[in-house]
């Protein structure tokens, strides 16, 4: 493809001769072309975690990552305060534990602007930093958490966390195979620092991780204008990656939760309030087609109330209702569908007036029975071989089977090829010349 966004490919194997079923001929794939490398700006001071995400960053071929990194506290570093002051070529900035005083408003108003324009911004602030407690306008109009009452608790250094309910189902914390691995965060260590804040009033953001005791959260997504913000007010996620490395599932979270983290952010296209799948693209004729359909709001918490309608087009159109499974998601299974390829649109609605519709595709092949048993069948092995004159051999008796042909004999002829002299036949002779000369001289005791 030679312009940027959504492209759908077909991939074709020409008909062979004598081919019957050329329905599953054809594949459809999906995809996204950008219009360059991201631009990734990461300000923050220095710390493993800095280190950890800078390297998760940088291995995605899609970014291009620019670090500034303070080299103290007293001040933002002249280079660090122009830098953040022009950031207009950058998709996503990253401040990474920078400290909410050092943020002067033209910078603060940078920001904003940066982000209302369709832009992203991700604050991550564990110790001294600006998350919650950046403080001025940014905090009480861009940042999903904002600064919490006095906490009476303690806060431990090691911080327990959970999966707030129905997180799971957000795009940052889904597999690259979008299944849900709510299960192995929770064989994550905790963190070992928490900035304690609250998710801002009327601002439409969400929680996606919690502390498991105080209850503050820690992950925080929002949309603002036209871009997004997201909130990491925590510490530790090196360390969790260091000690869950080669540990089962629990190895395969941190860094593909940064990485998703970082592409949700920088998705520029529509947010996808429906999306749509089927276990796979190709069936058999009758088989039944599962579908299941995802549906979320504008800030992507899951919608329980929709109405969602599957139409599938073919010689006659048809519809079905799929219901409600819980937590924006709704399913339905499909049957009867003939061999051919068939495009169907997915539509929901709620709230009166808001609707969204998908489209997709899928291929139905021939029915062959042969499909429903691959194992052998004795019977009708038997029956060919009864009528061709063969026999039928089980794999355990197929050496002795072997052993027990009689085989005709065949002719064998083999040729014998012998020189009775050749060219070592001199030098036979002198040494037998020069031993029995030798011998004489010894008899008369001449040697």
């Amino acid at each position: 493809p030679t312009t940027p966004g959504l492209h759908a490919i077909r991939v074709v194997v020409p008909v062979l001769e004598g081919e019957v079923e050329h329905q599953n001929n054809q594949e459809i794939v999906e995809i996204e072309v950008l219009v360059a490398r991201a631009n990734v700006l990461v300000v923050g001071n220095p710390s493993a975690d800095l280190a950890f995400v800078l390297r998760v960053l940088r291995a995605d071929s899609n970014l291009a990552v620019d670090a500034v990194v303070s080299q103290g506290t007293d001040g933002i570093p002249f280079e660090l305060a122009a830098r953040l002051s022009d950031i207009t070529d950058q998709d996503l900035v990253i401040l990474h534990d920078v400290p909410g005083s050092l943020m002067s408003q033209e910078i603060e108003a940078s920001l904003r602007q940066h982000v209302e324009s369709g832009h992203s911004l991700l604050a991550v602030g564990g110790e001294g930093s600006m998350v919650p407690d950046w403080g001025g306008r940014v905090e009480s109009d861009l940042m999903p958490i904002v600064s919490a009452p006095p906490y009476d608790g303690y806060l431990p250094s090691l911080i327990p966390f959970n999966l707030v309910e129905r997180s799971s189902h957000h795009p940052i914390l889904k597999s690259d195979g979008g299944t849900s691995t709510a299960e192995a965060w929770t064989l994550l260590p905790p963190y070992t620092g928490l900035n304690p804040g609250k998710l801002r009033d009327g601002g439409g953001g969400i929680t996606l991780i919690e502390a498991t005791e105080s209850g503050f959260p820690i992950l925080a997504a929002s949309l603002a204008g036209e871009g997004k913000v997201a909130v990491l007010a925590a510490r530790g996620f090196a360390r969790q990656a260091l000690m869950m490395e080669g540990h089962g599932e629990g190895a395969h979270v941190v860094g593909p939760f940064w990485s998703q983290l970082v592409r949700w952010l920088l998705t520029r296209e529509d947010v996808a309030k429906l999306r749509v799948t089927t276990e796979k693209s190709t069936y058999r004729s009758g088989e039944p087609i599962t579908f299941r359909a995802e549906v979320y709001d504008d800030l992507l918490n899951p919608v329980d109330d929709a109405d969602v309608y599957l139409e599938v087009d073919g010689e006659t159109e048809r519809t079905a209702v799929l219901s409600r499974k819980g937590n924006g998601v709704y399913g339905g299974v499909f049957r009867g569908l003939q061999q051919g390829s068939y495009p169907y649109r997915v539509r929901a609605a709620w709230d009166g007036d808001t609707a969204v519709e998908t489209t997709g595709s899928l291929t139905v092949g021939r029915y062959s029975v042969e499909f429903e048993d691959l194992l052998a069948d004795p019977a009708t092995l038997e029956s060919i071989a009864r009528r061709s004159g063969g026999r039928v051999i089980q794999a355990s008796a197929l050496a002795g089977f072997v052993d027990s042909m009689k085989l005709s004999p065949q002719p064998h002829a083999a040729l014998y090829q012998f020189r009775l002299w050749g060219d070592t036949w001199p030098l036979v002779f002198l040494i037998a010349a020069f031993s029995f000369e030798w011998f004489v001289r010894r008899s008369r005791g001449m040697v």
